[in-house]
């Protein structure tokens, strides 16, 4: 899984694919980030780009919110409603970042 969402990049090309490159997990403290880095299109070999998340923030146009429900959640052990953690990112992604809340699966 990965998802979609076009961008003009910096090179002056359109990019939108965009697939979990890190994630980083503190169980104890229920904090973390991942990283979604974006890749011209699903065959490329590298990524141009990269955003990260933390999943104790929601992104909004007009700032940022503390959320300390996201971990519990996402990434809470075999309790979350995710089959795996790279889904549970994406699905993170998409309800925690503005940027990423039309974004499609692919």
């Amino acid at each position: 899984m990965a998802l979609k969402k076009e961008v003009d990049t910096k090179y002056g090309i359109t990019a939108y694919y965009w697939k979990v490159g890190m994630i980083s997990i503190d169980t104890n403290n229920k904090e973390g980030s991942f990283v979604l880095n974006l890749y011209v299109n699903d065959t490329a070999k590298e990524f141009i780009d990269s955003r990260v998340i933390s999943f104790n923030e929601i992104y909004k146009e007009d700032g940022i919110t503390k959320d300390t429900t996201l971990y519990d959640k996402y990434f809470k052990d075999e309790t979350s409603e995710y089959d795996n953690i790279f889904t549970a990112c994406y699905m993170c992604a998409k309800e925690v970042d503005d940027f990423f809340t039309d974004a499609k699966d692919c």
